[in-house]
């Protein structure tokens, strides 16, 4: 049976080394001193979806007011076997179990694509999400480098609840170190 649960920052520091690191691109990857320091300060959470005692997909997310709450990370292990709806029923469930407004969601841009392969990826991603009840945004943020669009994931309030730019923007603002997120975390539109 699958099971959904929230693990604290020692079982977290588990699943980012045995998967995260290699399930997100190098840039992409913060240091985990920095995700130690958001969960030590109540602004960073992560669950697990579980068969069987295997970990099938993790999930991070942070925030400023817990009341909205940035996806940070989410993925479907390897060894689970990607593209089986495990991603789909995993991110419905959080959904159902997370209760905020919604979540904002970060995904590579597909128009800033080093090649073809890469761009059908980030676009298979967008579709992804956009599957799964999320909506696309207007907005483009730049983090560490790293061109993102950004899309709403309404759970108790709709888009017009929040302000994508500002909202995304204080999330990352709020995290340690300030002055290196403060000075490479931008919206590009």
């Amino acid at each position: 049976m699958k099971k959904i649960r929230e693990i604290n920052f020692t079982e977290f520091s588990t699943i980012y080394q045995q998967h995260l690191i290699a399930d997100f691109p190098e840039e992409e990857v913060k240091p985990l001193y920095v995700i130690e320091n958001a969960f030590a300060a109540n602004k960073y959470a992560a669950y697990l979806l579980e068969e069987d005692s295997q970990v099938k997909a993790y999930a991070t997310f942070m925030w400023k007011d817990k009341n909205l709450q940035l996806l940070d990370y989410f993925a479907v292990t390897r060894d689970s076997g990607r593209g089986q709806g495990i991603g789909s029923f995993f991110l419905q469930e959080l959904a159902h179990t997370i209760k905020v407004k919604g979540f904002i969601i970060e995904c590579e841009a597909p128009e800033k694509a080093r090649d073809k392969e890469e761009q059908e990826i980030r676009e298979k991603r967008i579709a992804f999400y956009l599957r799964n009840a999320a909506q696309m945004t207007t907005v483009t943020a730049n983090v560490v480098g790293v061109d993102l669009r950004l899309l709403y994931m309404p759970i108790e309030a709709g888009l017009e609840s929040i302000n994508i730019e500002t909202d995304f923007l204080s999330i990352y603002h709020n995290l340690e170190p300030k002055e290196f997120y403060l000075k490479s975390v931008k919206i590009v539109s």
